[in-house]
C-alpha cells in the first residue's frame, strides 16, 4: 500500500520539469549491434521426447527455417514444456531445467533438438550437454523478459 509520502513522491517525479538530455544526447550509450561470429544457427524442431513434463512421447515440434513459428494451445498442451527444452539448451537469461513426466512416467528424459549450422543440419539429445554453437541461438520469453 502507498502511502502519502509514496504518493508526493510519484506526484513530484510526474510532474517536475523534463531532465536535460546527457552530453552526447538520450542514445549516446548504445551501442552498434554486435556481427555474429561463425555461421547462423537456426532450430527446426524437437522430435522424440520420452519422459519430459506430459509431452506426448515420439511427437515432433517443428520450426520454421525462416521467420516466425508461433506455437499456441490450451493450457496444459505442453506449450511450456517444449519452451523449457529450448531453454534447456540455447542462450539465454534465465536457464531452465527439462521437468519429467511426474504422473507416473518412469525412465530418463530422452529427445533431440533439431537445428542447422549454416548448410549442416544436426541433432543435440536432450540428456547431454548441449553443443557449444546452440550458444549462438538465443531465447526470449516473458519470464527471461522481466
Amino acid at each position: 500500500m502507498f502511502g502519502e509520502a509514496d504518493i508526493a513522491s510519484l506526484m513530484s517525479d510526474v510532474f517536475s520539469p523534463e531532465p536535460s538530455p546527457p552530453a552526447g544526447g538520450w542514445l549516446a550509450t548504445l551501442t552498434e549491434a554486435q556481427e555474429t561470429v561463425g555461421e547462423p544457427v537456426v532450430l527446426l524442431g524437437i522430435r522424440d521426447v520420452r519422459n519430459v513434463n506430459r509431452l506426448t512421447a515420439g511427437q515432433t515440434l517443428t520450426f520454421a527455417a525462416q521467420g516466425v513459428t508461433v506455437v499456441f494451445g490450451q493450457n496444459g498442451s505442453g506449450k511450456s514444456g517444449y519452451a523449457r527444452v529450448i531453454q534447456s539448451m540455447v542462450r539465454t537469461r534465465t536457464k531452465a531445467n527439462i521437468l519429467p513426466n511426474v504422473f507416473g512416467s518412469t525412465g530418463a528424459i530422452r529427445g533431440e533438438l533439431v537445428y542447422r549450422v549454416g548448410a549442416s543440419q544436426r541433432t543435440a539429445s536432450l540428456d547431454g550437454e548441449p553443443p557449444v554453437e546452440l550458444a549462438r541461438a538465443a531465447f526470449y520469453d516473458e519470464h527471461t523478459g522481466n
